[in-house]
Parts: C-alpha cells; sequence; structure tokens
C-alpha cells in the first residue's frame, strides 16, 4: 500500500531496528505495491541506487496481489487519503488479510488540521493546489478526520493514539495498530 519507495535512511532505520532487537536484518524481506506502474518504475530505480533490494508488485490497494496471513508488517504511507471512506475500509480489509495474526499495521498518513497553524498551512496548500490545475478532492480531499477510531471501529487490536506532526503539506498523523487473531 505504500506509494514511493521508501529512503535509504528510512531502510537504515528499520535494519538498524531489527539489528538492536537481535535479527539478521539479512531475513528482512522488503515489498512494495502500488496500482501506477510508472510509481513502481520510479520506485525500482530509486531502491536500486539506494543499492536496497526491494520486491515491487503492481497491485490496487483494494485487491493486493498477496495471499492470506503473508506479511509481519505492513506499511501505509500518504496513500489512504486519497480514498473514500469504503475504500478505506476494503483496503485496510485487504491489509488485515494478508497481515499474519498480530502482525502490525503503521499508517501515516495526512489528517485535518490540529491547530490553527496547519489549518492556515492546509488552506494555503489547498489554494496552490487549484491555481495549479489540482480540483476539490485532490491531495487529501477523503482524509479521515479520526484514523485511529477508524481501525478501532474495523476491529483492529493496540490501536495507538496518533502522532500528529506539522509538515508544510499539512498535519501528518502516525498510528499503529495490531491485526487480531480473528478474521471480520
Amino acid at each position: 500500500m505504500a506509494g514511493e519507495s521508501k529512503s535509504t535512511t528510512d531502510h537504515q532505520e528499520i535494519r538498524r531496528w531489527v539489528e538492536e532487537r537481535g535479527g539478521r536484518p539479512a531475513r528482512v524481506k522488503e515489498t512494495g505495491s502500488d496500482g501506477d506502474p510508472g510509481i513502481l518504475r520510479r520506485a525500482r530505480a530509486k531502491a536500486h541506487e539506494a543499492g536496497v533490494r526491494v520486491d515491487f508488485d503492481e497491485g490496487l490497494s483494494t485487491a493486493l496481489p498477496y495471499g492470506d496471513d503473508s506479511f509481519d508488517a505492513v506499511t501505509s504511507t500518504l496513500m489512504l487519503h486519497h480514498l473514500t471512506q469504503d475504500q478505506r475500509a476494503r483496503a485496510l480489509a485487504e491489509v488485515r488479510r494478508v497481515l499474519r495474526p498480530g502482525g502490525r499495521l503503521v499508517v501515516a498518513d495526512f489528517a485535518p488540521p490540529h491547530n490553527r497553524l496547519m489549518a492556515l498551512a492546509g488552506r494555503a496548500a489547498r489554494t496552490l493546489i487549484r491555481l495549479h490545475g489540482g480540483g476539490p478532492g485532490e491531495h487529501g480531499g477523503h482524509a479521515p478526520a479520526r484514523p485511529e477510531r477508524e481501525l478501532a471501529a474495523l476491529g483492529w487490536r493496540d490501536v495507538s493514539p496518533p502522532e500528529r506532526h506539522m509538515t508544510l503539506a499539512g498535519t501528518l498523523t502516525l498510528v499503529t495498530a495490531t491485526r487480531p487473531d480473528d478474521r471480520p
């Protein structure tokens, strides 16, 4: 469910985290998916330039090209805000399907402003998008107001309180959750 591949720094941080917990980074298999072949080409090139081995597959978030219980962890980066509530529910059901019981989901996505400064930045960003040909609903038009509540309502366990971060593009929210042992 990732848009573009992670940067070298992100990969180094993941590997360091694994090593600190006694794991062997060579055993970590990284996989990315996207429905856009152009995005996949760019992601493959970035991974190659960074010297990182990542398998990339074409697939939509609502129909992931993986078997049940295939992954220990899934990240969703700046993607869910492009989906309607129904599409988000279907995408999160797919993530739940491909995660092993007890697997972790990490969501980093845009959310509504969490303070006045971010509200002002959001208005400025929407104005720039409109001035450059973007329409309403693009780049965040469907952002869930409270992703942690949405995940909890869908039956995810251990849903973390949101971490909100101010960015030039608006409020970025980080939320984690655990796939329960049962299926919805």
